[in-house]
């Protein structure tokens, strides 16, 4: 049911439905509200409203982006000779004081090459909120009178003219774009250097913009792509921009000679740009090097003008440790009605985690119903962590989907059990043959600190959650009830964690000796935050999806078969990678996924075509449990010594100050004095030594 609306002012709904995010503001104040309100800003009329009941009687601001409005603060009538050469001109118009006015325009090329411009900028005259700035348009003004709407008129797109029209008030001049002297990049030697023209014309074409010394990251498909295997992902290649300059890195082995010079030679010729999309992503986590005067990066992320790993450099060579996020491989597009669910569902939300909420709801309804011909006590159940930063989606599509599933698949879901005994009681209380539980927290640290070991002793639930994966039965034995036992239990787990959260939540779990680590599917995605103004669901194909997987949850039992080419796939595949580490349990965990595939694909065949959507889910989990699990700890020292050597394994040397880059203390639990204790004592006891010196700079290793 939709929250009353009655407590939101007209002024306020007429903002949002024109997709504007407002933001609530102290009374006679400008001080926001909420915190973090540059993120937390919506246009959502169901959250605008509990706001205007929680905040009764506050001020209302609107939040200017490069993507939505931007808005003029008139203090000196400046429009007042625009108006007069352009009469009829409205668009939605606040007075603010008696004199002062604001008008709220859409953005476009023309007002984004303005971008933002402060009073100082004019003389005093105007200034303009451009990016993450406010301007406030209902409520009491800090001098106590209304903010007075003049004119409820629709915004509009900035005229040129008037974009050039306050562009000639602007005294202070802006600096323009750096885009000849930021990317005039040599490459190797024996080619010559790429004109500022052509790489001006290249950014254009792929909408990068980077002014001075930006920073960004773009995926591109690899221009190889044809010559790798069907099940490498096609989107590991980058573009990186680093301090002004292009960087060009590719994650594909068949690619590890390739760098920017060859991307660029590959084009070089050519009169048509590829048609790539680019989709910025920020800095993070792969290592490159740049320099002062910044030379070809090879594969290994040094400067093969120099041809040696930074540390041997040469004092006098600058170099900054910078970090880039290495991408994953995709979570494969399925097919059937999970697919369709997951398209018409909030599109803005990562597909992963729609897809990921659903199989993990479809999956647990199918337990005890359907299972694979040749393991029929395999039941496609899963415990599910889908991790990433904040702001990413996680809780978006776990609540959503569960909205339009829970009911339909008919299960209970609990939002929080804090211990073995209180599972126990969960399935109890289910007078359904098949006692079904979703165990849905939002964040799954909260059911992992609940579970460890505390003053009052060391609670079951981990026990239960390990025994529950495989089979059925659990129980207890209280004074109250005497022996309980329960023969039919399914119990499944989704959850989301950040990459901090869900380290953390391990220590002091031995999760990764006893096993439970291996049971949780991982899943991640490479999109970033999601965008302020998020696009609609497509609300009839969003039903039409649901009431299908209702009709495939309603046939009768049934066996699902494999095909041998589909088997022969998944053993070539598994025969590569069945050696590396985190890969326990992964074949089954792929089985589990193809039984979901099958019936909402409305097949009992598993054939070549879903084994290869199967393998290409195992190459996601995978790589997201190479990135994200961690090894077995009790304190946060021992995680930071874990860290540290594993740091040092995959760069071998490195000066103290290259460690800590990378480490991040900062981000773990424990910080900087976490870190120096395991510093010092991997020192002290031998474990690193230092390899040489650069001038006044250890150079440190690991020991045998």
């Amino acid at each position: 049911m939709r929250t009353n609306t009655n407590e939101v002012p007209t002024e306020v709904l007429e903002m949002i439905s024109q997709g504007v995010r407002v933001t609530p503001v102290e009374t006679a104040t400008k001080k926001a509200i909420r915190r973090n309100w540059q993120n937390n800003a919506t246009c959502d009329l169901d959250k605008v409203a509990l706001w205007a009941e929680a905040y009764e009687g506050c001020s209302w601001a609107a939040v200017a982006s490069a993507d939505t409005i931007w808005i003029l603060d008139d203090d000196t009538d400046v429009m007042k000779g625009w108006l007069e050469q352009n009469a009829g001109f409205e668009t939605f118009t606040v007075q603010t004081s008696p004199g002062h006015r604001q008008y709220y325009l859409k953005q476009t090329d023309a007002s984004r090459a303005l971008g933002a411009v402060t009073q100082p900028d004019t003389d005093g005259r105007f200034s303009i909120r451009f990016n993450n700035q406010y301007g406030i348009f209902s409520g009491i003004h800090e001098k106590g009178h209304a903010y007075k709407v003049v004119s409820a008129a629709e915004i509009v797109p900035a005229p040129d003219s008037l974009v050039d029209y306050l562009r000639s008030f602007v005294t202070k001049e802006k600096p323009a774009p750096a885009h000849s002297k930021a990317f005039e990049f040599q490459g190797a030697d024996e080619l010559q250097p790429i004109t500022s023209e052509q790489i001006d014309g290249f950014l254009e074409h792929f909408k990068i913009e980077v002014r001075g010394k930006g920073q960004g990251k773009w995926h591109i498909p690899c221009p190889w792509r044809g010559q790798h295997t069907k099940h490498t992902p096609a989107s590991a290649t980058s573009i990186l921009v680093i301090n002004g300059a292009v960087i060009f890195k590719c994650q594909h082995s068949n690619c590890k000679d390739k760098n920017w010079a060859a991307f660029r030679k590959h084009y070089q010729d050519t009169s048509e740009l590829p048609n790539y999309n680019f989709h910025r992503k920020p800095l993070q986590s792969m290592t490159v090097v740049a320099m002062d005067e910044l030379k070809d990066v090879g594969a290994a992320g040094y400067p093969t003008a120099y041809g040696v790993p930074p540390a041997t450099l040469q004092e006098d060579v600058k170099l900054e440790v910078l970090e880039v996020e290495s991408p994953l491989p995709e979570f494969p597009t399925l097919t059937g009605s999970i697919h369709d669910l997951s398209v018409a569902l909030d599109p803005d939300i990562p597909y992963a985690f729609k897809a990921m909420a659903a199989i993990t709801r479809v999956g647990l309804a199918l337990s005890g119903h359907t299972s694979l011909k040749e393991k029929p006590h395999m039941q496609p159940r899963f415990y599910v962590a889908m991790v990433a930063e904040k702001w990413r989606g996680k809780s978006a599509a776990n609540e959503q989907v569960g909205e339009l599933l829970n009911e339909v698949c008919g299960y209970k879901t609990a939002n929080s059990i804090d211990s073995g005994p209180a599972l126990v009681e969960s399935f109890s209380r289910i007078k359904a043959e098949q006692k079904k539980v979703l165990l849905d927290p939002d964040e799954l640290k909260d059911v992992f600190e609940k579970a460890k070991e505390s003053t009052n002793g060391r609670s079951s639930m981990f026990g239960e959650m390990l025994k529950l994966y495989e089979n059925n039965r659990t129980g207890n034995h209280t004074k109250k009830d005497g022996e309980v036992k329960i023969q039919n239990a399914h119990l499944a787990i989704i959850g989301g964690a950040t990459p901090a959260s869900y380290e953390h939540m391990w220590m002091k779990t031995g999760g990764g000796g006893d096993g439970l680590q291996s049971r949780f599917t991982v899943v991640s995605s490479n999109s970033g935050s999601l965008p302020i103004q998020r696009r609609r669901s497509d609300v009839d194909a969003e039903s039409a999806a649901m009431m299908n997987i209702k009709d495939q949850l309603e046939e009768p039992p049934q066996y699902i078969s494999v095909s041998s080419e589909a088997y022969a796939l998944l053993g070539e595949w598994w025969g590569g990678v069945k050696d590396k580490e985190h890969t326990s349990r992964l074949p089954d965990i792929i089985k589990r996924f193809l039984i979901v595939l099958a019936v909402t694909n409305d097949t009992d065949t598993v054939g070549a075509e879903s084994m290869k959507l199967g393998i290409a889910f195992g190459v996601h989990v995978l790589a997201c449990r190479e990135k994200f699990n961690p090894a077995d700890s009790v304190s946060n020292v021992q995680s930071f010594e874990q860290r540290i050597e594993k740091c040092f394994e995959r760069f071998e040397t490195m000066t103290e100050r290259e460690l800590m880059l990378r480490v991040k203390p900062k981000r773990h639990p424990g910080g900087y004095t976490a870190y120096h204790m395991a510093l010092r004592t991997m020192l002290s006891v031998g474990r690193l030594g230092i390899k040489f010196t650069v001038g006044k700079k250890r150079v440190l290793g690991l020991q045998d």
